[in-house]
C-alpha cells in the first residue's frame, strides 16, 4: 500500500510542477500574442528580381531596428515588366500590399486617376530641395503629389571610341543634335562588318521623345486630339524610320534580341546605345571595350529623359503613418547610400549623387550627369490607359521600319490611335 502511494507521489509531483509551470507563464504567453496582433505590420510589394528582393530585406531589418514596434512585410513580384497587372489585381481584392513602386510618371498618373494611391502632398516639405525638382515633378498629378523618388537613370548615349577613331569622326559632345547623329550613324554602319551605326527602337515613346525636342507635342491635350498630321511631324517620323528602313544603320527589335541589345555594343556591332547608369557596371567588365558617354542628341532644343522609380502608397491602407515613415526612411541619406553602393542608379538626393560621381570609374565626360538635371525634362504622352493602344502603335511603327508601310500613312493610322485614346479617357 505504501509503494503505491509512493509511486503516486512521484507521478503527482511532477505534474504539479508542470500545472504551475504553465498557469506562471500562460500570462506572459497570452501578453506576448496579445502584442502581436495590436503591432503595425505594413506591407511592400518588391518589383523585379532576386537582388531587389536581398536589398529590400536589408532594409527592412534596419528599419524595423530604428522603429520599434512596426513590422515590415515584403509581398516579391519578380517579373519587373508583368508588375501592374497581379499588383492591381491584389489591390482590387483587398489584399494588404501597403506600398509598391512604380515606374515613370504615366504610371504614377494611372494609379491616381483610379484612385488607387495616396495623396501625398505636403508630406515631403523637410526633404523637398534635397531632391531633384524634375522627379518631385514626376510623381505630381493635377497639382498634387502621389509618390515619392526611389532612384533615377537619365538616358544617355554611350558611344565606342575607337570605332569613331577609325571612322574619322569628331566624338558626340553636348553640341551634337539629331542631324549630326543620323549623319555620323550612318558613316559608322558598316555591313560588311556586321555592324550598326547605332542602337534605336520602334516604340512611340522614343518618338515622341525627339517630337518634343523639336518643340513637337503628340496631343493637344486641350482640344482633345492628337496632333501628327502635318509634313514637319512627318520629316521629323521619317528621319528616325529611316534609320532603319533605307540606311540599315539600326538594327530592328527582332534582329538585336537575338543576340541581345548590350551585347551589340560590347561586340562592337553597334557604335551608339542609348542607356541609363546602371550600364556602367556591365561595361566595366568588358576588357579592351573604349567607350565613353554624352548626352541624347538634341533637336531644337534639349530635354532630358528621366528612367524613374518611385514609391507610392495604397489608398487604402490602414497604416498611413506607418506605410510614410518607411517610405521616408527609403528616401534618407542612410538608406540612399547604402543602395548606391551596391547599384549603379542614380540616387534621388543630389548630394549623394555628387559625392558618388567623383568616385565613380566613369570616362572623361562623366559630369555631365551632374548637369543633366539643369533641363528641362521631356514629359511622356500623358493619356490614361495609354498602354491598351500602345502594342498597336508598336506595330505601325515596326511595318514602318521595314518599309513595308509609308512614313505619312503610318503617321496618320497612329493620329487616329492617338485621338482615340484621348478621347475616350474624356469619356
Amino acid at each position: 500500500m505504501s509503494q503505491k502511494k509512493e509511486i503516486q507521489r512521484c507521478i503527482l509531483i511532477p505534474v504539479t510542477v508542470y500545472v504551475l509551470l504553465l498557469c506562471l507563464f500562460l500570462p506572459f504567453s497570452c501578453t506576448g500574442k496579445k502584442r502581436l496582433k495590436t503591432g503595425k505590420e505594413i506591407v511592400i510589394a518588391v518589383r523585379g528580381g532576386n537582388e531587389h528582393y536581398v536589398q529590400q530585406k536589408r532594409i527592412v531589418e534596419m528599419f524595423e531596428k530604428d522603429n520599434p514596434g512596426i513590422r515590415v512585410t515584403i509581398a516579391q513580384f519578380p517579373n519587373w515588366n508583368d508588375y501592374i497587372g497581379p499588383l492591381l489585381t491584389k489591390i482590387v481584392g483587398n489584399m494588404q500590399i501597403d506600398i509598391f513602386v512604380l515606374s515613370g510618371q504615366t504610371e504614377i498618373m494611372n494609379f491616381a486617376q483610379k484612385g488607387v494611391i495616396m495623396d501625398l502632398s505636403g508630406e515631403n516639405d523637410e526633404m523637398k530641395d534635397l531632391i531633384y525638382s524634375q522627379l518631385w515633378e514626376q510623381a505630381t498629378v493635377g497639382g498634387r503629389l502621389y509618390a515619392f523618388p526611389a532612384w533615377v537613370n537619365p538616358v544617355i548615349m554611350f558611344y565606342n571610341t575607337k570605332l569613331f577613331g577609325e571612322a574619322g569622326l569628331p566624338c558626340p559632345d553636348e553640341n551634337m543634335d539629331m542631324d549630326r547623329f543620323y549623319t555620323a550613324a550612318r558613316k559608322l554602319t558598316d555591313k560588311s562588318k556586321g555592324r550598326y551605326g547605332c542602337m534605336l527602337h520602334t516604340s512611340y515613346g522614343w518618338i515622341d521623345y525627339v517630337l518634343q525636342q523639336y518643340g513637337l507635342q503628340s496631343v493637344d491635350y486641350t482640344v482633345k486630339k492628337a496632333l501628327l498630321s502635318s509634313e514637319r511631324y512627318f520629316k521629323i517620323i521619317r528621319d528616325y524610320i529611316e534609320m532603319f528602313s533605307v540606311f540599315y544603320a539600326a538594327p530592328r527589335t527582332d534582329e538585336f534580341m537575338q543576340i541581345g541589345k548590350n551585347e551589340f555594343f560590347f561586340l562592337g556591332k553597334a557604335a551608339m546605345l542609348f542607356a541609363g547608369p546602371y550600364f556602367f557596371s556591365d561595361l566595366q567588365k568588358q576588357e579592351g571595350l573604349e567607350w565613353d558617354i554624352s548626352y541624347y542628341p538634341k533637336g531644337s532644343k534639349r530635354l532630358v529623359n528621366l528612367n524613374s522609380a518611385f514609391w507610392a502608397i495604397n489608398a487604402k491602407t490602414a497604416y498611413r503613418n506607418e506605410a510614410i515613415r518607411y517610405i521616408k526612411y527609403l528616401d534618407s541619406k542612410k538608406i540612399q547610400n547604402m543602395m548606391g553602393k551596391v547599384n549603379a542608379d542614380m540616387s534621388a538626393l543630389i548630394e549623394l549623387n555628387e559625392e558618388k560621381i567623383s568616385v565613380l570609374k566613369t570616362p572623361p565626360a562623366k559630369n555631365l550627369l551632374l548637369n543633366y538635371f539643369k533641363y528641362e525634362k521631356y514629359n511622356p504622352v500623358m493619356i490614361y490607359n495609354f498602354n491598351a493602344y500602345n502594342p498597336r502603335i508598336t506595330d505601325l511603327l515596326s511595318l514602318m521600319s521595314m518599309g513595308q508601310l509609308a512614313v505619312n500613312e503610318g503617321c496618320r493610322k497612329i493620329n487616329t490611335i492617338l485621338t482615340e485614346a484621348i478621347q475616350n479617357e474624356q469619356q
